[in-house]
């Protein structure tokens, strides 16, 4: 079993302590001095002397109780620190209490306060709806008059519609008869002048046909006659191209080594300017080798004449075929 002291106690503990111990001392200095003589051939007995400094005990005593107080006043210190902790604590305590408590005040009059918001703001809606609802029952109200009454003007419109338009329909009649009347007689009459002009304009129109009918006629005589004689030139003068066509040809034309008496059919097509586009032997001579010349000369020959009139040149020359017989 463990004692506890308090400061005090200790201090007075230790006290005591060093006076038994300063007891002991002087307990074995008294003793050293009433020994008793040994007998001869005994060993003395040596005894080590102890000094006490009176001083050192008190300084000693004085340090042990200076840091007992220190120890002592260290202690209440800490005892007062631990006190004003505590109260501290519990002032933070009952602060935090008094807040919570008062929030919680708070927080319940806000409750109250919006519960009571709210109930105004339902009171206030429901007031609204009452009236729109009023106000919609009123305005159905107008709105049902103002159509009875639109359909009564309507209907009156109406009446007063019909009839005008019967007396419209009236005048517009007895105006139209009167209208198709007059129409009447004025077409009776234009019908009258119109068939008048058409048979002037026929008798008219026919003396015009039979005089352009004749002259028809007639241009279309002289036109034969000329193209006859138009005809007759071209053939005459693309006659006398054929000759020139088949002199050049045969003038190009290399008769080394050949039979005579040969003779084949050249088909010759060529550009207005007489350029050889196509040499094609239509009829053989019966020799290759003298159809192959012929083909050559007539390109050899190349340009061709040809005349100026390039109607001629299309109608007679742009393709010639003759018989090739040099010699």
């Amino acid at each position: 079993m463990k004692l506890k002291f308090n400061g005090t106690q200790g201090f007075i503990l230790a006290l005591i302590v060093h006076v038994l111990v300063i007891g002991v001392l002087f307990f074995s200095v008294d003793s050293e001095k009433n020994i008793k003589p040994q007998p001869s051939g005994a060993e003395p007995k040596v005894m080590e002397a102890v000094v006490i400094d009176q001083s050192k005990i008190k300084e000693e005593a004085q340090k042990l109780k200076e840091a007992e107080e220190r120890k002592h006043a260290e202690q209440d210190k800490r005892k007062q620190e631990a006190v004003e902790a505590e109260n501290k604590r519990k002032e933070e305590e009952r602060k935090l209490k008094e807040l919570k408590q008062k929030r919680q005040e708070e927080e319940k009059q806000r409750k109250a306060d919006q519960e009571k918001a709210e109930k105004e703001q339902q009171r206030i809606a429901d007031q609204k709806q009452k009236e729109a609802d009023q106000l919609a029952q009123l305005e159905a109200a107008k709105e049902k008059e103002k159509e009875e009454q639109q359909k009564a003007d309507e209907e009156a419109k109406r009446v007063a519609d019909e009839a005008a338009e019967k007396e419209r329909v009236q005048k517009e009649a007895e105006t139209e008869k009167k209208r198709m009347e007059v129409e009447a007689q004025k077409k009776a009459e234009e019908e009258q002048k119109r068939k008048e002009e058409e048979a002037s304009k026929k008798a008219q129109e026919k003396a015009e046909a039979e005089e352009k009918r004749k002259a028809d006629e007639a241009q279309k005589q002289l036109d034969a006659e000329m193209a006859a004689e138009e005809a007759e030139r071209g053939k005459e003068i693309a006659g006398s191209f054929y000759g020139k066509i088949a002199a050049q040809v045969e003038r190009s034309f290399n008769t080394s080594g050949l039979e005579p008496g040969l003779q084949c059919v050249l088909e010759i097509k060529m550009e207005p300017s007489g350029k050889v586009v196509s040499v094609k032997v239509v009829e053989s001579s019966g020799d290759a080798r003298f159809d192959r010349q012929a083909e050559i000369a007539a390109k050899k020959a190349s340009p061709l004449p040809v005349p100026d009139d390039i109607k001629i040149f299309n109608k007679y020359l742009k393709t010639v075929r003759f018989r090739f017989n040099p010699g």
